[in-house]
């Protein structure tokens, strides 16, 4: 594998809500990938802008942010422009994802605690076109059978009606979530709907409590 800091210069988008946070994120790259040019948000919804104002090439996206969530964000981004990389980061290793997320175009997931070499091979693995988790949530999905994810009901859902579910979990309602995901409130209803269907709930209580049921993404 090339080491990135070889490749053309990048732009790279840093999501998190905590300066600190990706100040440290942003030091870390600077070690392996000194070509680097950095663009920063705070929340999903300036993630968004940027990506649809500027081309970005890499993103580190935080799961938990103000407002729409980094999986709902990351999701947003990959529909906006196809070919973008984006890199989940997580501070829990508790962490369930659902399969959809395998599928959706997210090059892989690190904690905050991944030292710099971690860094390294997620950014290589990402412009390889590969898929990437830091050491200390591999052992994790390894210890996982597919068996024991096909129970998990978050699994029956499509990208777009886990996008839906994210929010509604975050207290968005249905109008809410059509401005953020850019659909009209008819769409988003049918989306809900068939998401409860496939999830066996009738309610937003009931899916909160599925969430925590699930350990799905830090719920």
């Amino acid at each position: 594998m090339n080491n990135p800091s070889e490749n053309k210069p990048q732009t790279i988008l840093l999501v998190d809500d905590h300066e600190l946070v990706r100040a440290g994120i942003r030091l870390l790259i600077e070690g392996v990938v000194p070509n680097a040019q950095f663009v920063e948000a705070s929340t999903g919804e300036q993630s968004i802008d940027i990506v649809g104002s500027q081309t970005v090439d890499l993103v580190f996206m935080d799961i938990i942010l103000p407002g729409i969530d980094g999986i709902s964000s990351a999701l947003r981004l990959i529909s906006m422009a196809p070919g973008i990389k984006i890199i989940v980061l997580t501070g829990r290793t508790e962490l369930v994802v659902p399969k959809a997320l395998f599928e959706s175009g997210i090059c892989g997931y690190i904690t905050k605690s991944s030292a710099a070499e971690e860094i390294n091979n997620a950014i290589v693995a990402a412009n390889n076109g590969e898929f990437f988790l830091s050491l200390d949530l591999r052992s994790r999905f390894d210890n996982n059978s597919d068996e024991e994810y096909e129970v998990s009901p978050f699994d029956r859902l499509s990208h777009r009606e886990l996008q839906v579910v994210l929010l509604l979990l975050k207290g968005y309602k249905t109008s809410d979530v059509g401005e953020s995901l850019s659909l009209n409130a008819k769409t988003v209803s049918t989306y809900k709907r068939r998401a409860f269907d496939k999830l066996g709930v009738s309610n937003t209580p009931e899916l909160v409590q599925l969430a925590i049921e699930h350990s799905i993404l830090g719920y």
